[in-house]
C-alpha cells in the first residue's frame, strides 16, 4: 500500500514539474512540437502538428510522461537487486512508451479524420 501512495506521489510532482517547467512558458510549449514523442506520433500516423491544440497536447504529453514513470516505478519496487531494476524498468518503460504513443496517436488520427 506504501508503494502504491508513494507511486501516486511520484505522478503528481513529476505531472507538476512538468506544469512548472514546461507548461507554463510560450517558447517551451512550442519546442513540444519537437520532441521525440511528437515526431513519433505524427509521422507514424501521418498527423499534421499545426491542426492540434498545442496546450491540450502538452497537458496530454505532460500526463503521459508521468503516468509512465510513475508506473515504472511501481513496478521495479518490488525488486530488491539493482541490476533487475534497471533491466527491468527497461523491459518495462520501452513497451509502455510505445504503447502510450499509439494510443494518442489513434485518438489524434480519429479527430483529424472527423
Amino acid at each position: 500500500m506504501q508503494d502504491l501512495i508513494f507511486t501516486i506521489i511520484v505522478f503528481i510532482v513529476i505531472y507538476l514539474l512538468f506544469l512548472i517547467f514546461v507548461l507554463s512558458k510560450e517558447e517551451k510549449i512550442e519546442k513540444l512540437k519537437k520532441s521525440t514523442m511528437s515526431m513519433y506520433i505524427t509521422k507514424k500516423y501521418n498527423l499534421d502538428l499545426k491542426k492540434i491544440n498545442t496546450k491540450i497536447y502538452g497537458h496530454i504529453q505532460a500526463l503521459t510522461t508521468a503516468f509512465m514513470i510513475s508506473i515504472t516505478f511501481y513496478i521495479i519496487s518490488f525488486v530488491d537487486n539493482i541490476f533487475l531494476k534497471i533491466g527491468l524498468s527497461i523491459l518495462v518503460l520501452v513497451p509502455l512508451q510505445l504503447f502510450m504513443y499509439m494510443v494518442i496517436g489513434k485518438i489524434y488520427q480519429k479527430k483529424a479524420s472527423k
